[in-house]
């Protein structure tokens, strides 16, 4: 089961690691400086190295600017599964300290990625409930609806898809993944979060394949 789930995580990486640039910028334009999405493509130039990602990385809690992306940078401010990153919630969100879950898990970024990995690339950038008129990768795999689980995946696969590491580890300095999946989906407990599944089952537009409850 691990190797298996292993490797659909390195698939759908792969997949997102070049076409993830299309999706960062909520409105169509070019990104400015352009990132490598061509040849040996290498990641050196995302994350808080280049300022769309960085902002996207950014914990909510922290201004996003230059000098807090150099903080980051140089561990003068922690990074940690806990501190829920920008990429979360929409485009232009304000830090509430006493309200973090309005807006959380309706990032633009984040529901693109998850209509690419489970409905395919080509549906990405479609309206919301575009369905490509044929089945889409999770419905090869097996029908059911969005859960918690399957969203915490599509937020670490998005976290990973704009960070500046190459290779897949659990742990990218003082930041776990796995730590970070339970956090996604600790945020439906109660069962809290009703109106997030929704919207993410009539945006993606999909079943949830079975295999994502394997991954962690």
């Amino acid at each position: 089961i691990n190797e298996g789930a292993n490797a659909v995580r390195a698939e759908d990486a792969s997949s997102l690691k070049g076409h993830i640039l299309d999706y960062l910028l909520l409105e169509k334009a070019t990104l400015e400086p352009p990132i490598q999405r061509k040849g040996n493509l290498k990641k050196a130039d995302r994350g808080f190295t280049h300022p769309v990602t960085a902002s996207l990385l950014c914990p909510l809690k922290y201004e996003a600017t230059q000098l807090t992306y150099a903080d980051i940078l140089a561990g003068r401010k922690p990074l940690t599964a806990f501190d829920l990153p920008r990429f979360l919630y929409p485009d232009g969100h304000v830090y509430d300290p006493d309200d973090m879950d309005t807006g959380v898990l309706q990032g633009h970024l984040l529901l693109r990625v998850a209509k690419h990995i489970f409905q395919g690339p080509t549906a990405a950038l479609e309206r919301p409930g575009y369905h490509r008129g044929r089945r889409g990768n999770a419905a090869l795999m097996g029908l059911t609806s969005m859960t918690p689980r399957a969203i915490g995946y599509v937020c670490v696969q998005t976290r990973f898809a704009i960070c500046a590491v190459d290779n897949w580890a659990t742990v990218d300095g003082n930041f776990d993944y796995n730590a970070f999946f339970w956090v996604i989906v600790s945020l439906f407990d109660d069962s809290e979060g009703e109106e997030i599944l929704k919207l993410f089952n009539e945006y993606v537009n999909i079943y949830y394949p079975l295999y994502v409850l394997t991954l962690y």
